[in-house]
């Protein structure tokens, strides 16, 4: 590679001690000048006087002169050359020949025996190159670092030695003119450079950097790390509309070396402006910084929303239109929403909220609604720049209630498993006492059955085991007079085939069992088994999972939530088992679980669809030979994003997924082995909701009894519409242990103590599917 063209060839001494320039601080002497963002400099080191096998003596980028400054450094020492960085202030330095360095060299045992050094910085990449005749560069290594908008450059020497000078001397310098030299750090003995200013010195200035940008206005900053001879210099910044005269700012006198910001304003929007920092001491002498830019933005308007029509009316649903007419002028993106309310209300609710990044439509179903109401609406607008907008006030009017209209979206035969095997045939079990025991009998009578409830309430049931042995089972929770039947402190298991278990809560909590305890799943090798609107919280394992090479399985309409932190790591969300085939999770909250949010293990094939994650940090782990379908789904206010939202080394279809509060903001939605183009499996005739519409669904479906929950059901749906739940930790590290997700029962708020009912039912001889549809109906809806 051809390098620089070389500059002058006089020779140039630099005489430094210092004990060293490594670890986390520096002992050496520097010869240099600042620079911007770009530069290209090379020079030859003609010797290095042998104070010790590492004195060293070359060209160094340095971020400050602190002896513990960021600096990248191509170091000739008496016997090869070679490169070494500090990559933080106050880090440790390492090196290509160190085993925190070793993998970024481009060289066969990181050293290479050569005089010639080169450095280039282009933005944030550094590229270091050695050469032995200083026309055919070798790449030594390549780094990404950043160092801001100026820093030093310049040759620098230590002998390795303290108490002792090493000389070392340069020739042929080129893309850099060294101007000052001192010494850095506490060297005992003074160093110098041949070429630069004896005695007293100029002050020296740094170009910093510019902030607070608006339309008009900027503050600019630079720093005076030297007076040189002078008692006291003139600070300030001169700037330019790029290739235009210069411009000086009011100057500050400062006595000392240290910072100073400039305020600029009466500037104009949308130009790029040029800037340096000048310094005039009180000795005559003077210096300039590097020139550096920046560009003003647009004028600051506010963003413009204007709220369209109703279309879709249901009598519990409505899709609501908007247009974003602008973002407004300082900002890249919008959340858009919208506020309705019953006419005449006092307090405006707000439906789910997505971001755009340019004008345009949008729609939103809203779910919940009464029948036979007056509704209004409008749409809002907030600008990433905290400006808002509304638009004007609509209505519309919800229809009349019609037997299962309005319910969720969702029915519990939409996934791949179906109820064909249920008629009106069926033996009719009810339960009329909270009991265990009978609870038991019912779960583990032969033959298909159909298991109703005329007694709500609370069974602790003492760390024992509820399990579905045989096959042909439902479990309509549903039937159970307000607020339904809880279970606490046990674990209930569909270990039978056909099964279906809907309209029943468990938490299990931590008063039985240990590490590994779940409050609900399927066993394995089951097939046909359904969970529909359950609620699972509380596991210290997962919450609710699929069995081990079942098949199958559907997880639909369900809240699953709270796994305890404690034992640490162990707040997990659901498991789906190696070999689970057609396992289809549907319209469901994954509320403050860690982690397995779900997690696929090997050889499955699941369909996650319009699933709403909070406050989590994991969200989809796929092991490798598993498949997986990611449709429709929303991940909101997630604390920790030290993986993607799906990764693995699965095989993943993902479409209309979104991320937000907070959003993505670069970092990656997912990272795995394949990316499909389209869905490994699907269940037949379903239909996933736009991603936009999933908080405000599950939100009001998901969970036992939608319309009937107790209290922790609404603490959890409240605390997803309030964002709860501190993000103060680091979004890039493991923060099991360290977020707000419940370590124990107590902490979450207590086991559940509602009281309960009864009731008569009246069990149709014919009819059995429709019945229950309507009883889900009253839950799902109060309709």
């Amino acid at each position: 590679m051809s390098g620089p063209v070389i500059g002058q060839s006089s020779e140039i001494t630099v005489e430094g001690g210092g004990s060293d320039i490594w670890n986390d601080a520096d002992e050496f002497h520097y010869y240099f000048t600042d620079v911007g963002v770009n530069f290209d400099a090379a020079v030859r080191v003609d010797s290095v006087e042998d104070t010790d096998e590492y004195a060293k003596a070359g060209l160094m980028l340095r971020e400050s002169l602190d002896a513990d400054a960021k600096n990248v450094m191509a170091r000739t020492t008496p016997d090869h050359t070679t490169l070494q960085w500090r990559p933080t202030a106050g880090g440790e330095s390492t090196s290509l020949t160190s085993d925190a360095g070793e993998d970024e060299s481009e060289l066969d045992g990181g050293t290479i025996d050569a005089a010639w050094q080169r450095l280039v910085r282009t933005d944030d990449t550094i590229r270091a190159y050695a050469s032995e005749d200083g026309t055919n560069w070798t790449l030594m290594a390549e780094l990404s670092l950043s160092f801001g908008e100026s820093a030093f450059l310049g040759l620098a020497v230590t002998s390795h030695n303290t108490g002792t000078l090493c000389e070392a001397t340069f020739s042929s310098l080129s893309g850099v003119g060294p101007v000052e030299s001192q010494d850095v750090g506490d060297v005992d003995v003074p160093g110098s450079a041949s070429g630069s200013s004896s005695g007293e010195t100029g002050p020296l200035i740094i170009t910093g950097s510019a902030t607070d940008i608006t339309s008009s206005s900027a503050t600019l900053s630079s720093s005076l790390p030297s007076l040189g001879g002078a008692a006291s210099a003139d600070i300030g910044i001169e700037y330019r509309e790029s290739g235009g005269s210069w411009t000086m700012s009011t100057t500050e006198t400062v006595t000392e070396p240290g910072a100073v910001d400039v305020d600029l304003t009466g500037l104009s929007p949308e130009t790029d402006y040029e800037y340096r920092a000048v310094a005039e001491a009180s000795d005559g002498e003077s210096d300039d910084g590097t020139i550096v830019s920046f560009t003003t933005l647009e004028e600051d308007t506010d963003p413009s929303v204007t709220t369209g029509t109703a279309v879709d009316t249901a009598s519990s649903s409505a899709t609501l239109s908007g247009t974003l007419e602008a973002i407004g002028g300082q900002a890249d993106e919008a959340l858009i929403s919208f506020e309705y309310r019953e006419t005449g209300g006092d307090d405006w609710q707000e439906s789910g909220s997505r971001t755009l990044s340019e004008p345009g439509e949008f729609e939103t179903t809203i779910y919940g609604l009464s029948p036979e109401t007056d509704y209004e609406y409008r749409a809002v607008v907030e600008a990433a720049d905290g400006d808002t907008d509304t638009g004007s006030t609509a209505t519309f009017s919800t229809t009349v209630g019609t037997g299962a209209d309005g319910g969720s979206h969702f029915d519990l035969e939409d996934g791949f498993a179906d109820v064909d095997w249920f008629d009106d045939d069926v033996q009719v079990i009810t339960i009329t006492e909270l009991d265990a025991g009978t609870i038991e009998d019912a779960f583990q009578t032969e033959g298909p059955r159909l298991i109703v409830f005329e007694v709500s309430g609370v069974l602790n049931l003492e760390n024992q085991e509820l399990e579905i042995t045989e096959p042909y089972c439902w479990v309509a929770g549903q039937t159970a007079p307000s607020p339904g039947v809880t279970f606490t402190n046990g674990f209930v298991q569909a270990d039978a085939s056909n099964v279906v278990l809907e309209h029943v809560r468990v938490f299990r909590g931590d008063e039985s069992g240990g590490e590994g305890t779940d409050p609900m799943n399927s066993a394995d090798g089951t097939e046909n088994v359904i969970f529909n609107h359950c609620t699972a919280f509380w596991g210290r394992d997962e919450n609710l999972s699929v069995g081990y090479d079942s098949t199958d399985t559907t997880i639909a309409n369900c809240m699953i939530a709270e796994g305890l932190e404690d034992p640490e790591e162990n707040s997990n969300g659901t498991l789906v088992g190696d070999g689970a085939d057609n396992v289809a999770i549907l319209g469901t909250i994954y509320a403050k679980n860690n982690d397995r949010n779900p997690r696929l293990k090997s050889d499955t094939r699941t369909v996650v669809v319009n699933g709403l994650n909070f406050y989590h940090d994991k969200a989809i782990w796929i092991d490798d030979s598993a498949e997986a379908a990611v449709v429709g789904n929303a991940y909101i206010h997630r604390f920790s994003f030290r993986d993607p939202i799906v990764f693995g080394d699965g095989s993943v279809y993902m479409a209309d997924n979104y991320v937000a509060d907070p959003p993505l903001d670069g970092r990656p939605f997912s990272d795995v082995a394949t990316e499909l183009d389209s869905p490994p499996l699907w269940p037949s005739g379903l239909e996933a909701l736009p991603a936009g519409d999933v908080e405000s669904h599950n939100k009001t479906f998901a969970g036992a009894r939608p319309a009937d929950r107790i209290y922790q059901e609404e603490k959890v749906v409240s605390q997803i519409t309030d964002r709860w739940g501190s993000l103060d930790v680091d979004p890039n590290e493991d923060n099991a242990g360290f977020s707000d997700i419940p370590d124990s029962a107590a902490e979450a708020g207590g086991y559940p103590d509602h009281g309960g009912t009864t009731h008569t039912l009246e069990v149709p001889d014919s009819g059995l599917r429709a019945w229950l549809e309507d009883w889900a109906q009253v839950v799902e809806t109060g309709q």
